[in-house]
């Protein structure tokens, strides 16, 4: 094999390995010259049918021959150098991307004699750049929180260093993380140390695998009753993949439905009034904290209300609301039952409803009451269920939603209460009407 024998060899080697293929179109003869690396591009088996500009441009893709053509006539008019994308269309239906480019080769004249250029099949890149693309906006737009950290030294969360994150991180801690890229995860969630997180990315750089774990009730300051689901996975160059999701209401909801049936399993089992609605209120206080709640009774005398149950209030203002008057300015609670609807006071201070009771409100450092009605069936007034905050407070929907449930529940035991006293009194009356009747026999 000669030099130049061996010189072509490579040369075709060359690109096969980098899929370009050769070409030259003589302008005068219209005879187009196409390695055959070229052919393989276009599907065709290696110098099997002589090619001409035109023959070449039926193989173009339909919607890209009017550019094609266009490329060509400037490079013929112009000279220099030329490059452009086209689509191909195999003799198999197939179609595929290319990227030319080329060079005019001018005459002694600076005629365009010839071009001369090479075809560079791009398919597969550009099918790799568009999944790309498409993992990079899933990842940008899914509602999962994703973020990568470095893990330094497995069990030393100081080394746990933040890579990467996407929009829904940042909303799930609620605080942007560009500038923290790179920063330990303690400084980051100061909040979350020692806590499952630290231990999930652990666990994943220690032995390779897929880790999951949920955080019921988390420590962050502002939301104490949040939950979230993590799932963390390994990635190359001793990374750790973080897929988190806020599952707080599913948690919430799933919660408060078990907790609500045990409260009505108590009631269907007869239980003591006082403990049934006791628990009414430490199943509320617990899903909306800082909340303290208060059951207060309608009196039988119906004019003034009755300590029901507040587990958490201070003893010396329950003492004190306890045979309070029913009134339209008598309170969130007396105006609540006055009104048979919701009396909700964001601001103990300025409103008037509390008037009377504000002094009383300031020795125990409460600033808003939220009160609802508990209505039975029949329409009666049973009693009022509260909400007390420490700092001015408006509701918020699903506090709404929360007390809803709960004065349902609440309505529930005071009328399965009332049915029964009624019951035991019918049964004492029937049992001295009996007696009498003994007697008078």
């Amino acid at each position: 094999m000669t030099r130049d024998e061996a010189l072509q060899k490579q040369l075709e080697i060359a690109q096969q390995i980098t899929h370009i293929g050769s070409w030259q179109w003589d302008v005068h003869s219209n005879r187009v010259l196409w390695s055959d690396e070229l052919y393989r591009i276009y599907g065709l088996e290696p110098q099997s049918c002589e090619i001409t500009f035109d023959s070449f441009l039926a193989r173009v893709h339909p919607e890209d021959r009017e550019r094609t053509t266009r490329e060509v006539t400037a490079a013929l008019a112009s000279g220099g150098r030329f490059s452009y994308p086209e689509r191909i269309l195999r003799p198999d239906g197939s179609i595929r991307e290319l990227l030319t480019a080329g060079e005019a080769v001018l005459d002694e004249a600076k005629n365009v004699v010839s071009l001369v250029g090479t075809c560079r099949d791009v398919t597969n890149e550009r099918a790799r750049g568009d999944q790309v693309r498409v993992y990079a906006d899933i990842v940008q737009h899914v509602q999962i929180a994703l973020a990568v950290f470095k893990v330094g030294v497995a069990g030393d969360p100081s080394t746990y260093t933040l890579v990467a994150f996407n929009p829904a991180a940042e909303r799930l801690v609620r605080m942007p993380l560009g500038e923290r890229i790179g920063a330990p995860l303690p400084e980051i969630l100061p909040y979350a140390r020692g806590g499952g997180l630290e231990r999930l990315l652990g666990e994943v750089a220690r032995d390779g695998g897929v880790h999951e774990a949920s955080v019921h009730r988390s420590n962050d300051p502002r939301d104490p009753t949040r939950a979230v689901a993590m799932k963390a996975f390994p990635l190359p160059g001793g990374r750790v993949g973080l897929a988190a999701e806020d599952i707080t209401k599913a948690t919430r909801a799933r919660q408060l439905r078990d907790g609500e049936q045990r409260v009505l399993e108590r009631i269907a089992a007869g239980g003591e009034l006082g403990e049934i609605l006791d628990a009414i209120t430490r199943l509320v206080e617990e899903h909306a904290p800082p909340a303290v709640t208060s059951i207060l009774l309608v009196d039988p005398d119906g004019v003034t209300l009755r300590h029901g149950a507040a587990p958490n209030l201070p003893e010396g203002y329950v003492r004190a609301i306890d045979g309070s008057p029913i009134g339209a300015r008598a309170g969130s609670c007396g105006t609540a039952v006055f009104r048979r609807a919701a009396g909700d006071v964001t601001d103990i201070e300025t409103d008037p409803l509390w008037t009377d009771y504000r002094d009383l409100a300031r020795r125990f450092a409460l600033r808003a009451c939220w009160s609802t009605p508990i209505v039975a069936r029949d329409g009666r007034v049973l009693g009022t269920f509260a909400l007390y905050y420490k700092e001015p407070r408006a509701p918020a929907e699903e506090d709404v939603a929360l007390v809803a449930r709960a004065t349902e529940i609440a309505g529930i035991a005071l009328q399965r209460h009332q049915l029964e006293q009624r019951l035991r009194d019918l049964t004492a009356r029937a049992d001295q009407a009996r007696e009498e009747e003994r007697i008078g026999i």
